[in-house]
């Protein structure tokens, strides 16, 4: 099977994945309440929300650009930044293909290797995990919603992935055994195989990436851009909340809640998280708030679909900007002697 063939079944597969989804989240409603209550929200508010989505992909550009202070100081925000929207938009046609992507622009700029890039967002990656980590255990055993997170999310999630989870530590200790075999034998195998004088110039860069978490020298500065980012989302769930007719009852902490729960949704393996994310924040704001499920995919709607706006517009704008203006730009730089 061909590269093309699998790129057309993934997206086939992902987007009946999703049109699954929505049709689980939208049945049964009353599309006449819908409207009625859409257009009695405070678009102020919904406008605010927006300006946080963008400040959020800003910061990762900024976070972003700390890593690779080490691997070249020359890397600026803005590339960073550019690199961010446009990969969001490739996630919207063809999951997990965004991240790919963003290191791939990155390389364009010759700065930094593709490979490079790759370790640095599996550092980025894995701080973002930390920090949900963290929130949920804070969430689930000292605020009211701890009964609804293990119930509903974490005994779900182990029970549906136990068989997973043992595939993934099998495939950890092969890779184990193989890096240890691939060690013992690297002078012989750096002369007489071409492919791992391949994998290893990858895992070489790779690994690169992944050490500028230790020699990056404004940790401060990149912890306070984590925090921020996620301010920025607690923020947007918040303007939706008071932005909606209905919802008047939910707090800051509520705010909070749902934008962890809505991270679910995004991580589901769908074009930008649709359907999903609808699915998973109506269905969680019925039971412990008690809000219709039209207020519900309401409130859902709003906050995904304005994010996914802020996303296509940024990444159109940054396309733009990488493809034509910076190319035009160099081209009327004066020669250097």
């Amino acid at each position: 099977m061909t590269e093309k063939a699998k790129k057309i079944i993934l997206y086939t597969v992902s987007l009946a994945l999703a049109a699954v989804l929505l049709y689980f989240a939208f049945r049964g409603i009353d599309w006449k309440d819908f409207w009625i209550t859409l257009g009695k929200c405070n678009w102020w508010w919904i406008i605010g929300g927006m300006i946080a989505a963008w400040l959020a992909i800003w910061l990762r550009g900024m976070r972003w650009q700390l890593l690779f202070v080490p691997l070249n100081k020359d890397v600026k925000t803005v590339e960073c930044y550019d690199s961010y929207s446009i990969g969001y938009m490739v996630n919207m046609a063809l999951p997990r293909a965004g991240e790919i992507a963003k290191c791939g622009i990155m390389a364009l700029t010759k700065k930094v290797t593709f490979e490079a890039s790759l370790g640095t967002m599996v550092v980025e990656r894995a701080c973002d995990v930390i920090v949900i980590l963290v929130s949920f255990i804070i969430m689930a055993f000292f605020t009211r919603f701890g009964g609804f997170l293990v119930d509903r999310i974490w005994k779900p999630a182990l029970a549906g992935h136990a068989t997973g989870l043992w595939i993934v530590l099998g495939i950890l200790v092969f890779c184990i055994a193989l890096y240890i075999v691939c060690r013992i034998n690297r002078k012989w195998l750096l002369e007489h195989s071409k492919f791992y004088q391949k994998v290893h110039k990858f895992w070489m860069g790779l690994v690169d990436g992944l050490k500028t978490v230790g020699t990056m020298k404004h940790k401060r500065a990149f912890i306070l851009d984590t925090l921020l980012i996620w301010v920025c989302y607690w923020f947007m769930s918040w303007a939706i909340i008071k932005a909606m007719p209905g919802m008047e009852s939910l707090n800051i902490m509520d705010a909070l809640f749902l934008s962890l729960v809505g991270t679910i949704g995004w991580a589901v393996p769908v074009q930008g998280g649709f359907g999903a994310y609808h699915f998973i924040v109506s269905q969680t704001l019925l039971p412990i708030y008690g809000i219709p499920l039209e207020t519900g995919l309401i409130f859902a709607t709003l906050n995904h679909e304005s994010e996914i706006i802020v996303m296509l517009i940024a990444g159109i704008f940054s396309l733009v900007n990488v493809y034509l203006i910076t190319p035009a730009m160099r081209k009327r730089e004066p020669a250097t002697l």
